[in-house]
């Protein structure tokens, strides 16, 4: 990885220091890094592609990008597993479920004392009375 930082972000960094001390001409006695071969820099690019020397550092800056993140997904993509696994170290130890199961137990435990309360009989709610098709609820028979 350290090799792979040093041959992909050196050039980058290079270019990147080079574009902005030229651009602002501070050049600390270094002919590269003057205004003027800055401009002829790109004068000269702009003659090999046939595109104006205003419309190439955009250009450039775009292309850095897109190759940045086409060499993150490979590295990514080779690391999966790594990365995998760190994203999971990373999660919370308890999952969604059971945090689910604390926020329920509450209620199943009032439920229950307000059963015992009421004195429901949970086999038989209805109590011991047998009704048959002819009789009332009341008791009376519906005749």
């Amino acid at each position: 990885m350290r090799w792979f930082l040093l041959f992909w972000g050196g050039p980058i960094l290079f270019l990147g220091a080079w574009y902005w001390l030229s651009y602002n001409d501070l050049n600390f006695g270094i002919f590269m890094l003057t205004r003027q071969t800055h401009d002829k820099v790109f004068q000269v690019y702009g003659d090999i592609l046939g595109l104006p020397p205003e419309v190439i550092p955009p250009l450039v800056a775009k292309a850095i990008v897109v190759d940045s993140l086409a060499l993150f997904a490979i590295i990514a993509f080779r690391r999966r597993r790594q990365i995998i696994a760190w994203v999971r170290a990373r999660m919370p130890a308890t999952p969604v479920a059971s945090t689910v199961s604390h926020q329920v137990q509450p209620v199943q435990r009032a439920l229950q004392d307000e059963a015992g309360r009421s004195r429901i009989h949970p086999v038989r709610p209805f109590g011991t009375r047998n009704i048959h098709l002819q009789q009332s609820p009341s008791g009376s028979n519906g005749g």
